[in-house]
């Protein structure tokens, strides 16, 4: 992994709908002064009746992307990630498109069952890892034990530049919401996030 994809490197991460028209702007321009890494979104974000907008869109800011790229470098650009909607999308991404001007994606409800799938097409590329632990299985000591096992022993360890925490998600499976004058921390979140620390 180069010095540019440091987990020093990521700052505040902005999520940015991939159905939005200033993505590039952001990237090549740095018309957010100080943003250091974003994520153009295609889960969560998006709702699914505007799944072929947002993929066209995408397409048409990484050719702008490769061109910038190719000309004069993204030494000066944030890290850029794609967050795929599922395996499947993610896979058809990096069989349909260029990816060179993207650093990584991240990984939506990554699980230990998910990761030989993700690493199949994802292990002959270039691509950086950002799995997002934010399904019910998190919960479980035992397993998260297992799964950080298994990443520290597997080849995608040098390619893992953060694991993401789905604080939303994880609230929604036990069915909570955060209240507004508290920090996720502050929340029945907050061993889950000293577990994960612990045990990752």
């Amino acid at each position: 992994m180069n010095k540019r994809l440091s987990p020093w490197n990521l700052g505040a991460t902005l999520y940015m709908p991939a159905t939005r028209d200033d993505i590039a702007d952001a990237v090549m321009l740095g018309k957010i002064p100080g943003l250091r890494s974003l994520v153009i979104c295609l889960e969560d974000a998006v709702s699914e009746a505007d799944i072929p907008v947002a993929l066209a869109n995408l397409g048409r800011l990484l050719q702008e992307l490769n061109e910038c790229r190719c000309a004069q470098g993204n030494q000066d650009w944030p890290l850029v990630f794609i967050r795929p909607r599922n395996t499947e999308m993610g896979k058809w991404l990096t069989e349909q498109y260029d990816l060179s001007a993207i650093d990584g994606f991240v990984l939506p409800k990554f699980t230990l069952n998910s990761l030989p799938i993700w690493w199949c097409f994802m292990g002959g590329t270039h691509l950086c890892m950002m799995p997002t632990l934010e399904t019910e299985d998190v919960f479980d000591v035992v397993q998260m034990r297992e799964l950080a096992t298994t990443l520290i022993n597997h080849p995608c360890h040098e390619r893992i530049i953060a694991l993401r925490i789905g604080g939303n998600d994880l609230m929604n499976v036990v069915s909570l919401r955060r209240p507004r004058d508290l920090t996720l921390y502050d929340s029945p979140m907050g061993y889950v996030i000293k577990m994960l620390v612990s045990v990752f």
